[in-house]
């Protein structure tokens, strides 16, 4: 079983169009798991997506890439 390491980052804002986007700081042979999810905030109230969850493990050297 993996263990999972949590980051600082609780929610940031991506811009709309963005289809990559690189977080700093991922740690070697670690586990993480990511909640995604998409807030429309040109409506009120907001618009929701359901959370999407991906987990990953960073390899044991390198840069770690998700390409969908």
């Amino acid at each position: 079983m993996h263990k999972f390491t949590s980051l600082q980052i609780h929610q940031t804002s991506i811009p709309a169009g963005t289809h990559a986007y690189t977080l700093q700081g991922l740690e070697l042979q670690t586990s993480y798991m990511f909640e995604l999810q998409v807030v429309y905030q040109q409506t009120r109230p907001r618009v929701r997506s359901k959370k999407v969850y991906l987990a990953i493990r960073t390899p044991s050297k390198g840069t770690v890439v998700v390409v969908d």
